[in-house]
């Protein structure tokens, strides 16, 4: 007998909506399960099933992410990649606040995607369907193989009955490897730019002086690492009194900027806990 497939209502991800329907399953006592993960978080109970997303997907998206999964598990078949014990995402030099009028941005093309077509994680052809996709949508593709569900399952009375977390611990070593490959390159251009360099952003290096940029053309290029170089001008560097870095500029004559907060959390998952614990039991992950 074919297994009966859960039907859901998608909606767009409201923390304040998945607080009023936990509420209202609670006030009419009725079991139910939450689950969390990087793009969705699902209620499923007897009474109502909805599903709150990020933002809704094209088929060809779920299909190309299969297809990506599929590949890294044939990879790991017969190549073992040494576990990622840690991974960072941004670095920036302690200095004094300051303003340039110009400084320079070296920015690696499809960083993570040529991280699995360079170490032959990936074939070529799986590579092309992916560099043609949207930016965003080739980097939540990637980014699902790191995803990783939390189901909460609630009794009548609204405590936790269960909890477990889902994940495919190879596979999410495979994104860390793309994250943990890209900074190491960030980290070998910091060491040729020296004094100049101001900050990394995932895969792009910022610095003040154009003289290092052929060499680090050099380096990526003989490391078949794509990248284009841009000058960026009305540069603004400084620490505000909530520790943060802020910074700003102008590229192309329009206005961008970072805020990197020095203390790392993840700001929804975090309220969506709080709410459950203040009405209950604490939640012991």
């Amino acid at each position: 007998m074919k297994k009966e497939t859960t039907k859901y209502i998608n909606c767009a991800l409201d923390i304040e909506a998945i607080k009023k329907y936990v509420s209202f399953l609670r006030e009419i006592k009725a079991p139910y399960t939450l689950t969390m993960s990087s793009y969705t978080t699902t209620i499923k109970s007897d009474f109502i099933n909805i599903r709150f997303m990020k933002e809704e997907k094209k088929m060809n998206f779920f299909a190309r992410s299969k297809e990506l999964k599929k590949e890294v598990a044939d990879f790991l078949v017969v190549n073992q990649i040494d576990k990622i014990a840690s991974v960072e995402y941004y670095d920036i030099k302690e200095q004094e606040n300051f303003i340039l009028p110009v400084i320079y941005n070296i920015d690696l093309s499809s960083a993570y995607l040529y991280v699995l077509k360079n170490n032959n994680i990936i074939s070529n052809t799986l590579f092309e369907k992916l560099f043609k996709m949207q930016k965003q949508d080739r980097l939540a593709i990637v980014g699902m193989l790191a995803s990783k569900k939390q189901v909460f399952t609630f009794d009548e009375s609204g405590e936790i009955s269960n909890y477990e977390t889902i994940e495919e611990p190879e596979q999410r070593n495979i994104f860390f490897f793309c994250v943990y490959t890209v900074y190491f390159i960030m980290q070998e251009i910091k060491k040729m730019l020296g004094e100049n360099y101001i900050f990394t952003w995932v895969d792009g290096i910022y610095y003040k002086d154009n003289k290092h940029t052929a060499a680090i053309s050099d380096f990526l290029n003989a490391i078949e690492y794509p990248f284009k170089i841009e000058e960026l001008t009305n540069f603004e560097f400084y620490k505000n009194d909530k520790n943060i870095i802020e910074i700003d500029f102008l590229k192309n004559n329009k206005k961008k900027v970072f805020n990197i907060p020095l203390e790392k959390n993840n700001t929804f998952a975090n309220e969506l806990y709080n709410f459950i614990n203040d009405q209950h039991k604490k939640i012991t992950i």
